[in-house]
């Protein structure tokens, strides 16, 4: 009988955290130095915080995290002994299992704790150097690995799944590299995101484009597309191996089939409009979800972006609850 294949499963995070983030574990909140001088504050205020951990998997929230829980179970039913793993701006590579503190990073450039500063340099190098000194903190769990490459050494025949943004996937770049060469078949692997021009070229063979077109058949929003296009990925693993070279593809012949769905035109509310429906929303149905006051503000004809619709959510249901 053959050994069951070995999948590890690794997502980059959110940064809607379930925990309040203290100021000091906010990126930004480091405002003077270096990249590197900045790399050391941040981890010596990772080791010293008095914040209480949590679990990595408890710590996100949002769609594309509701998904990309699920994952490993998904692959364990498809035949594949699966584990899930965190690619985090924070604390870097750790696995869903570990405690950690809750924090506030990111690898994209438009977000306040943003990595990179336009003082930095060239952006991409910057991302690289962030994610590759991530690798010398001390894990959360003893010994687990602390990059891509080491988690390939470990288990040279075991597939590698990343499931990330363009930014992330630029971040770990040189570690990606090195996990190709560490894999016994380097068809194993497989990265889902969208394709970008900033990204290596030798990562063509390896990125299945996840990409707006396949909102239409995957359904969900586009925050989510990745852990979604992975799902089905795992889901149809009888159909398409799990091999790069199969997964890119029928992936990219998959996209340049799909049309472009036309997105819905809709009105752009202020914030006292968006407070207003969501109090109109609670008094009418009780307590609904964000999710769902903010898919019936949408089906109304009327906009609001996700992350900005969160936070006057959040406000109502706040002042709501205290009256």
């Amino acid at each position: 009988m053959l050994p069951v294949q070995i999948v590890h499963i690794i997502a980059s995070c959110t940064q809607g955290k379930r925990q309040p983030v203290p100021q000091d574990l906010r990126l930004g909140s480091i405002q003077d130095g270096t990249l590197g001088e900045r790399l050391k504050v941040w981890r010596n205020r990772l080791q010293q915080s008095p914040v209480e951990r949590v679990t990595a998997a408890e710590l996100y929230r949002g769609q594309h995290w509701a998904v990309v829980r699920g994952l490993a179970t998904v692959a364990q039913k498809a035949g594949f002994q699966a584990d899930l793993w965190v690619a985090s701006a924070g604390h870097g590579l750790v696995p869903a299992g570990a405690q950690v503190r809750p924090y506030s990073a990111t690898f994209a450039s438009s977000e306040d704790d943003s990595v990179w500063r336009p003082g930095d340099g060239e952006r991409q190098a910057c991302l690289r150097a962030w994610w590759n000194g991530l690798q010398f903190s001390s894990s959360p769990i003893t010994g687990a690995p602390r990059s891509l490459k080491d988690l390939a050494s470990s288990a040279s025949r075991a597939i590698i799944l990343v499931i990330a943004s363009p930014a992330y996937v630029a971040a770990m770049a040189d570690d990606l590299a090195l996990t190709r060469e560490r894999l016994s078949d380097p068809n194993h692997l497989i990265v889902i995101s969208s394709r970008d021009r900033s990204l290596p070229h030798w990562l063509e063979s390896h990125l299945v484009p996840s990409e707006a077109p396949l909102c239409a058949m995957l359904g969900g929003s586009r925050g989510s597309l990745h852990a979604r296009t992975a799902r089905r990925i795992l889901e149809e693993t009888t159909k398409t191996p799990l091999r790069a070279d199969a997964l890119v593809s029928r992936y990219t012949h998959l996209l340049s089939n799909t049309k472009m769905a036309t997105p819905p035109v809709r009105r752009r509310l202020t914030d006292d409009d968006v407070r207003r429906f969501v109090l109109e929303s609670i008094e009418t149905s009780g307590s609904p979800s964000c999710t769902a006051v903010l898919r019936r503000l949408r089906r109304s004809g009327q906009a609001c972006e996700q992350r900005r619709f969160a936070g006057l959510y959040a406000e109502v249901i706040g002042g709501f609850n205290v009256s």
